[in-house]
């Protein structure tokens, strides 16, 4: 049997068609395997973190303490990519209920992750107990530690932060050198 030429044609288009339809998925299906192959899934290991943040920092004094209704005393212990904050804060205004007023002298404790991009330190933690587990409720702050610091200054033995929300300066003095043992997440 044969097939007339207008049908013959006609299948002979719809085959040329198909063809040029599977060289249009040809850049699409390289931009998905190039896109496939670039992607790796992430170690489960604590990030390394900065060098020279690695270790035990204490604010041994802050400027003009004794002119302020409140401030806060900041000790910060880096390990890797983690940041385990504990705060002193000393009030001559009660802003707390009378039990947790301590005389105008409590401690917060945060615990969370930090991370240094130019000149700026991004310090991201969840207020804690004592003992770094997570605080739901009680005195003082509870929730999210967000904080933004510029870093004025860096060297072997001191850190000068200015807090980028209330533009207070933070001198840290290194008190023990750590580290980074990376530990698995």
């Amino acid at each position: 049997m044969t097939i007339p030429k207008r049908i013959s044609g006609s299948l002979e288009k719809l085959k040329l068609n198909l063809r040029l339809k599977h060289l249009y998925l040809l850049p699409f299906a390289f931009y998905l395997l190039l896109f496939l192959s670039a992607c790796s899934p992430r170690p489960n290991i604590q990030g390394k973190g900065e060098a020279f943040m690695q270790g035990i920092w204490n604010q041994d004094s802050v400027a003009f303490s004794d002119k302020l209704s409140n401030y806060t005393q900041h000790h910060f212990k880096i390990t890797c990519d983690s940041i385990y904050i504990d705060l002193v804060t000393y009030s001559k205004l009660n802003l707390y209920e009378d039990s947790c007023y301590n005389n105008g002298i409590w401690k917060e404790f945060a615990k969370g992750v930090y991370a240094v991009k130019g000149d700026t330190l991004f310090v991201g933690a969840t207020f804690t107990h004592a003992n770094y587990k997570q605080k739901i409720s009680g005195c003082y702050r509870i929730g999210r530690y967000d904080k933004n610091f510029l870093i004025k200054k860096k060297s072997s033995d001191t850190l000068v932060l200015e807090s980028l929300s209330d533009r207070r300066e933070i001198t840290l003095s290194l008190k023990e050198k750590v580290t980074c043992v990376q530990k698995e997440l």
